[in-house]
């Protein structure tokens, strides 16, 4: 039996904080405008800053673009679940790669979850509810 996520209750704990990860100018937006009701939001535009924005805040999963010019998501990937310090935080690729290479690869890099764009609403906002449920338990 599947149980229906809500996502517009507001959880009695402190909300989810999300960093995104890609150098998509518009899917930062869209992606921000759409989970900021519900999750706080970190932006970054490239993997270098990713890292960084990591280090700087307490985020619970991170959504994570594959190709970026200057650090790719699979370097991003490794480097975090490399660090004893971040290497329990949830990460769900979202790219626009449609090769089963790519899934693979980052699903046994330790990434939690691969979406391909174009997304949906509903089953995005499935995912990152079922990964901020289970990181916090």
């Amino acid at each position: 039996m599947r149980k229906e996520v809500d996502m517009t209750a507001t959880p009695s704990f402190k909300r989810a904080s999300i960093l995104i990860i890609d150098d998509s100018p518009l899917e930062l937006r869209v992606l921000s405008k759409m989970l900021s009701p519900t999750y706080n939001i970190v932006l970054a535009n490239n993997g270098k800053t990713g890292l960084e924005m990591v280090a700087k805040h307490d985020v619970d999963l991170i959504l994570l673009d594959l190709y970026m010019p200057d650090i790719s998501g699979f370097e991003v990937l490794k480097e975090l679940k490399s660090s004893v310090f971040v290497s329990h935080i949830p990460i769900i690729i979202f790219t626009s790669s449609d090769l089963i290479e790519d899934e693979v690869k980052g699903l046994s890099l330790g990434a939690s979850d691969f979406i391909r764009k174009p997304w949906s609403k509903r089953s995005c906002g499935c995912a990152l509810a079922c990964a901020c449920s289970s990181y916090r338990k």
